[in-house]
């Protein structure tokens, strides 16, 4: 670029001169700008029709098949025992359903608690303790069950631990009541144990209350509990479970776990429920015990253990013969590993796995009861494992339901999990099918929910008999036509108005500079009227539009000759209308007639829309107008683009030519530029040249005077 003199010497306005100059010179870059416009509005105008045409071919694909037009509807004498709804072409009558099997899937809870010892028990306080409230030394707080409740020990001196036990029992009997938690002391300890069925003992946990220390009076610690902490690794826990953990593996339904002492029961249901087993477990804090649940329903929803080479599956208390938990695994915390809970299980833990429904789980004494269930889970067993804390025991159930589909099996093991888990002697309930009688005809389902002659039902419960019926609902049929006529009236309006729009030549596309002075409303009527005409008689739009007159006017030779055509049921072309090129060719319902149509003949009328045939002519309207509704997006396509692709994208038509035009006016640009560096070079010169002979007539002048 030059150095540009702004008439210093000379008084002229260069840079005026030079911008009139280049106004000339720029007339042919601002054609092109002008026709890049209107390409740019041309390819929007097609995208925006496109965009309806494509919404007319989802709305006929929802239509275009006799399924989508069923005109039936269901209902049921008992939705509590029994849901209905149309799927498809149902017959109208009525029938009979009755249930004497509802499908259910595998399900294995553990025979008994996982924890395995049923106290808490405290520290040495064989010289008792002095209770005094001033010292904020009275009170803690005890969760019995899944209830809280502070307990209030009563002032006093109680010198050795008879008498603290004594106190602590009647402060207990005064919160929870008499016979439901038994205080004793033994070797100078206290042991607190819930009372009851010693197979269901309930949760039993002590907490320090806010601002006092008396459970430190009495020698117990925060958060202290019979059972297992699921979380907490076998080896932290190895006491509360039934056994050391012996074993690397177990097996259910063919799939192997693992473990090892350093999992806990979280992580080994998190290794189940992971597995390919099939299977979901759960650990159940309340009752202490593990299930084991099929993820399918009916026959096929098994649960069954196999090759273990330790004593998982025993600590937990599930075996071959059973999903729920044989016993109660132990006043464990399924949290805690098996390391840390070991005393609390039935007995050490050993080996590495165990396997269900040939998914194998592994662990280890890091591993708690929670991680353990988890394993489950996460397998796929296709089984649920749960954890019932107040019994304690492990229950699993097949995540499916149906024969076949849902089974619990444990397999190989290499240890003791199964045992510790007090699976290893479960009792396996199987998945069942539901048994289904309809009109006297014995069914059997895999899932509660099927489709029987196009209806669909959901069973919720045994019944001897609920009466279903389907009846014709012709307003359902009569409405989906009326939204077909509304949706192609529409898009038949848009396509004429786009052709048929005036163009107005002398209204070409604004410049910048011409914005400029204009007002907003005043550039939105120009550009109105400049954007007008730039389909009129587009060949790509003539073409839709009389193809789906004609497709309208159509007759389907493969229906029934009394409703084979449009016409023939209540819908045909309106006539034209002078001045309103707009209307041209939309339908008109006659709705008494069209009603009279789909009374008569449902399934006439359903045919001529939704016949299938690989000819045009036996086809239904639905699909010849979703045929032709492809085509013409395809078209649309490359003459435009797909509506969120640049405007001169070179793969369709008009980006091309936008594309080319981008070209020619980057070369004009370049051509402009150096014209008016050159503009600007010759007015500098001149301004140079004035100059200096400004200076030689002011020393003219001055030697002269």
């Amino acid at each position: 670029m030059v150095e540009r003199i702004s008439g210093i010497n000379s008084g002229m306005d260069i840079d005026g001169l030079v911008a009139k100059l280049m106004k000339t010179e720029r007339m042919p870059i601002d054609k092109l700008t002008q026709k890049k416009q209107l390409l740019t509005w041309k390819a929007q105008a097609y995208r925006d029709i496109n965009l309806k045409v494509a919404s007319f071919r989802d709305a006929l694909n929802n239509m275009r098949f006799s399924g989508d037009m069923a005109n039936s509807k269901v209902t049921s004498s008992d939705t509590s025992k029994v849901n209905v709804s149309v799927s498809g072409k149902a017959t109208p009558g009525t029938q009979t359903i009755s249930v004497s099997q509802l499908a259910t899937a595998a399900t294995v809870i553990g025979t008994a608690g996982i924890s395995q010892n049923k106290q808490i028990e405290s520290s040495n306080i064989s010289a008792g303790a002095d209770i005094k409230s001033a010292w904020s030394n009275n009170k803690f707080s005890l969760t019995l069950n899944g209830v809280t409740k502070d307990v209030v020990i009563a002032d006093g001196e109680y010198d050795n631990d008879t008498k603290l036990a004594a106190a602590v029992q009647l402060a207990i009997d005064t919160s929870f009541g008499a016979n439901k938690v038994s205080v004793s002391n033994t070797g100078g300890k206290l042991q607190l144990s819930p009372k009851g069925d010693p197979a269901f003992l309930p949760q039993l946990k002590i907490n320090a209350s806010a601002g006092n220390i008396g459970i430190d009076a009495i020698g117990f610690v925060n958060n202290q509990s019979y059972k297992i902490d699921p979380a907490a690794t076998f080896a932290s826990e190895s006491g509360k479970y039934s056994a050391a953990l012996s074993g690397t593996f177990f097996t259910i339904n063919n799939q192997k776990i693992t473990y090892t002492d350093a999992d806990s029961l979280t992580s080994i249901i998190n290794k189940i429920n992971s597995s390919n087993a099939g299977v979901t477990a759960t650990y159940d804090s309340i009752n202490d015990k593990i299930s084991l649940k099929g993820k399918e329903t009916g026959v096929t929803s098994q649960i069954n253990f196999g090759a273990s080479d330790g004593n998982m599956l025993g600590i937990l208390n599930l075996s071959s013969s059973s999903i729920n938990s044989a016993a109660g695994i132990g006043n464990v915390d399924q949290a805690a590993t098996f390391a840390s809970e070991s005393v609390k299980y039935s007995a050490p833990l050993t080996g590495s796995y165990f396997t269900i429904n040939n998914q194998q789980i592994n662990y280890t004494s890091s591993d708690s009861l929670d991680s353990i269930m988890s394993k489950i889970e996460l397998s796929n067993a296709g089984v649920t494992a749960t954890y019932d804390s107040v019994n304690k025991k492990i229950s699993l159930k097949g995540k499916e339901t149906g024969e076949g589909a849902s089974q619990v099996m444990f397999g190989a093991s290499d240890g003791n999990m199964l045992d510790i888990l007090k699976l290893s002697s479960a009792t396996i309930t199987q998945g069942q099918n539901a048994l289904v009688k309809i009109d006297g005809v014995d069914g059997s389902y895999s899932s509660n929910s099927f489709t029987n002659n196009g209806v669909s039902y959901t069973v919720l419960g045994e019944t001897t008999g609920v009466t279903v019926g389907v009846t014709s609902d012709d307003d359902k049929l009569f409405n989906q036509l009326k939204d077909f006529v509304t949706k192609y009236n529409d898009l038949l309006g848009t396509i004429n108005t786009a052709l048929s729009e005036s163009k107005f030549k002398d209204f070409k596309p604004l410049s910048s500079e011409q914005k400029k002075d204009m007002s907003e409303s005043e550039i939105k009527t120009w550009e109105e009227k400049a954007k007008s005409g730039l389909l009129m008689r587009d060949t790509d739009l003539v073409n839709l539009r009389n193809s789906l007159r004609d497709i309208s006017l159509s007759t389907v030779t493969s229906v029934a000759s009394s409703s084979n055509a449009l016409y023939k049921i209540g819908i045909a072309g309106g006539a034209y209308a002078f001045g309103k090129p707009s209307e041209a060719g939309k339908l008109e319902i006659d709705e008494d007639a069209l009603r009279k149509a789909i009374s008569d003949d449902p399934q006439g009328v359903i045919s001529l829309f939704t016949a299938q045939s690989s000819s045009p002519v036996q086809s239904g309207i639905f699909q010849q107008m979703y045929t032709l509704a492809n085509k013409s997006i395809t078209s649309l396509t490359e003459n435009a683009g797909k509506p969120d692709a640049p405007v001169d994208l070179v793969t369709n038509t008009v980006g091309k030519q936008v594309s080319d035009i981008n070209a020619k006016m980057a070369s004009l640009n370049v051509k402009l530029q150096k014209k008016e560096d050159y503009y600007y070079l010759l007015f500098a010169k001149m301004d140079s040249a004035v100059g200096k002979s400004n200076s030689q007539l002011s020393w003219m002048n001055k030697n002269m005077a």
